[in-house]
């Protein structure tokens, strides 16, 4: 090539940039390509959940938020949540298993008396509400489709799990940053509970969750106990991870913005000349 013809970096520039039909073209098909998947995923979503929950998996209905409350029980009336053998030795995991720390208690004791149906009204109703708020954009919807077409959405929401509870926390934690350190109930999810960890209310809600947990005192180690003699590791909440997720999918793609997020705003556009 002759060097008197190699193009400038302004020129690459150029070159490198979408032509005008490319950018037409994604904008006008873009969206409704978006809502045809979002649309298909949906339906496919919809008729999963009702199979499953017809099918005999329904038998597990409200299996997770049943143990959960009795752990509660238990631990109002003898002092512990945790299994005496569970704590003294090796046991074989079950879906009935307490694995979740003391400070976990706080959430699952008022459902003693609470009707059960809220358990998921309050959980479904905050990411709901959350990705509502934030309006995201149209290439986030077909993602939010497939989450809930997962297999595992529609387990965690027939047998009640917790997983529904650490969904909703993330979601208020990039709204307002402290309501991210509850996800400290369920420790296999841990990292999340650092999202807002740069406001100072984080830092706030983290002390206060300390002093809260103090009271449990030898509870602790018996849940550690529980922990190392489980035949489990923090793997098996890996499959729910899409689900915990879908807040954070909409929070990236929103179009409306809160100085209360947890993450910064982009800065405005400058005014053009005229």
């Amino acid at each position: 090539m002759d060097p008197g013809r190699i193009p400038s970096r302004a020129t690459l520039g150029v070159w490198a940039r979408p032509g005008p039909q490319i950018e037409g073209t994604a904008r006008r098909y873009g969206r409704p390509v978006a809502v045809g998947l979002t649309i298909v995923l949906g339906v496919l979503a919809v008729v999963s959940f009702v199979t499953t929950v017809t099918g005999p998996f329904g038998a597990y209905l409200d299996y997770d938020r049943f143990h959960y409350v009795e752990a509660a029980r238990r631990w109002l009336e003898s002092g512990t949540p945790y299994l005496a053998n569970e704590v003294a030795g090796p046991f074989v995991y079950s879906p009935g298993t307490f694995l979740h720390p003391p400070i976990s208690l706080y959430l699952f004791t008022p459902f003693i008396v609470i009707p059960s149906i809220v358990w998921w009204v309050i959980p479904v109703s905050i990411v709901a509400g959350a990705i509502l708020y934030w309006r995201p954009a149209a290439w986030t919807w077909p993602i939010l489709a497939l989450i809930a077409l997962w297999p595992r959405t529609a387990g965690v929401l027939i047998v009640g799990n917790s997983d529904l509870w650490i969904a909703a926390f993330v979601a208020l934690g990039l709204r307002w940053s402290w309501p991210a350190v509850l996800v400290v109930i369920k420790p296999s999810y841990l990292p999340l509970a650092l999202i807002g960890a740069r406001r100072r209310t984080w830092w706030t809600a983290a002390a206060v969750v300390l002093i809260v947990a103090l009271p449990f005192g030898s509870l602790w180690s018996e849940w550690i106990s529980v922990i190392l003699h489980a035949s489990t590791n923090a793997s098996y909440s890996v499959p729910s991870l899409p689900l915990i997720l879908a807040p954070i999918v909409a929070w990236i793609g929103r179009t409306r913005y809160s100085t209360r997020a947890a993450g910064p705003s982009p800065a405005p556009a400058p005014a053009r000349s005229s």
